[in-house]
C-alpha cells in the first residue's frame, strides 16, 4: 500500500484523528475514549514524538517492542497491559488503512493473557443492608442515593449507562427504562415496583431541590445540579460500602455482578440475564453460572459450619 504523501504527521496527531474516529465512527462511549486517550498518550511520552513529522516512520515494530517490555517492567497488570496493547493495534489498523504508515507497526505484538477472574458478588443481605444505608444521608441526597442504588441492583446496569439515563428513558406506565450501551446500542430493560417506588419518591422532590437549571434533563444530579460522575457514584457506594462491613471493598460493579448472579441462582433463563446485562455473546454471560455455583457453595458451607458448631 503506497503511503498517502499529504498525510505527515507526528504520532501525536495521528492518535488525535484516531480519537475522532473512534468518537464519530465507531460511536465509542466517552469512558472508552477517555481510556484510549489515557493509554495513547502515555505511548506518546514514552517515545519522544511529540512534534517531529515521521511519515512512514510514526512508529517502528522496535519501539512498540520496547514500550510494552517497559509496561512489563513497570509491573502493570496482565489486564492493564492488555487494554494498552490493544489500543496501540488499534492505532496502528486507523493509520495503516488510512496510508499514514507503510505497515502495521503492532502485528508482531501479542496482547498479553490475562488471568481470568470471577466477578465478585455479594450476598443479598449484604447488598440490602448497602441500601439501607441511605437512610442515614441527609435529604435530597438520601432519596437520590436510594434511587440509585435500587435501580442498579434491579437492572445490572453499567454505571455508564446508569448514570447517563434522562428523564425520557424512562416509562413508569410500563416500568421499563432506556439506556445506551457499549457502542451506544440502546436496550430497553424491565424494573421492578420497588426501584420505581423509589425513582418517583426521587424525582418528586430531592431531584427539584437539585436541579439548578430546567434544561437539565439527567436523571441523577450532583450537589451542583449537573450530572452524577463516575467518580461521584463510586466514592458514594464506598462510603456506604464501609458503613456496613469495612473490610468488603464494594464498588458499583459489585452491585452489577451481584445482580446477575442473584438473577441465576434464582433460576433466571441465562438468555434473559444476558439480554438484562447487554452482553452480545452468551459466553459472557456464562460466567456468573460459575459465580452463582462458587456463591451457593460458601453460603452452604457457612451455614453447615454453623449447624456443626451448635451439634
Amino acid at each position: 500500500m503506497a503511503i498517502n504523501e499529504d498525510s505527515q504527521f507526528t504520532l501525536r496527531e495521528a492518535v488525535s484523528l484516531y480519537l475522532e474516529y473512534l468518537v464519530g465512527v465507531r460511536r465509542a462511549s466517552p469512558h472508552t475514549v477517555k481510556a484510549y486517550q489515557t493509554d495513547l498518550l502515555q505511548f506518546v511520552v514514552w517515545t519522544g514524538d511529540d512534534h517531529s513529522p515521521k511519515g512512514a516512520d510514526l512508529a517502528t515494530n522496535a519501539m512498540v517492542s520496547g514500550y510494552v517490555s517497559h509496561l512489563k517492567q513497570q509491573k502493570y497488570s496482565s489486564a492493564t497491559q492488555a487494554r494498552k496493547i490493544a489500543s496501540i493495534k488499534g492505532l496502528s489498523k486507523f493509520c495503516r488503512s488510512m496510508e499514514y504508515t507503510s505497515s502495521d507497526f503492532s502485528d508482531h505484538v501479542a496482547r498479553p493473557r490475562v488471568t481470568s477472574t470471577l466477578p465478585k458478588a455479594i450476598s443479598v443481605h449484604l447488598v440490602q443492608q448497602l441500601i439501607q444505608a441511605t437512610a442515614e444521608t441527609d435529604e435530597p441526597y438520601r432519596a437520590r442515593d436510594r434511587a440509585l442504588l435500587e435501580t442498579l441492583y434491579a437492572t445490572g446496569l453499567r454505571v455508564s449507562e446508569l448514570l447517563g439515563i434522562n428523564i425520557r428513558d424512562i416509562d413508569f406506565e410500563d416500568r421499563i427504562l432506556r439506556c445506551y450501551g457499549k457502542g451506544n446500542r440502546e436496550r430497553i430493560v424491565p424494573i421492578h415496583d420497588e426501584a420505581v417506588f423509589h425513582l418517583e419518591e426521587y424525582l418528586r422532590s430531592a431531584r427539584t431541590q437539585l436541579l439548578r437549571s430546567d434544561s437539565q434533563n439527567a436523571v441523577f444530579l450532583n450537589r451542583f445540579g449537573k450530572r452524577l460522575s463516575r467518580q461521584g457514584f463510586w466514592l458514594m457506594i464506598r462510603r456506604y460500602g464501609s458503613m456496613i462491613d469495612p473490610n468488603e471493598a464494594i464498588s458499583p460493579h459489585t452491585l452489577r455482578h451481584s445482580f446477575a448472579t442473584h438473577m441465576i441462582e434464582g433460576g433466571a433463563p441465562i438468555s434473559y440475564v444476558q439480554a438484562m446485562l447487554g452482553h452480545r455473546s452468551v459466553s459472557t454471560t456464562e460466567v456468573y453460572n460459575h459465580v452463582a455455583t462458587q456463591y451457593i457453595r460458601e453460603e452452604f458451607e457457612t451455614a453447615h459450619s454453623r449447624v456443626a458448631k451448635r451439634a
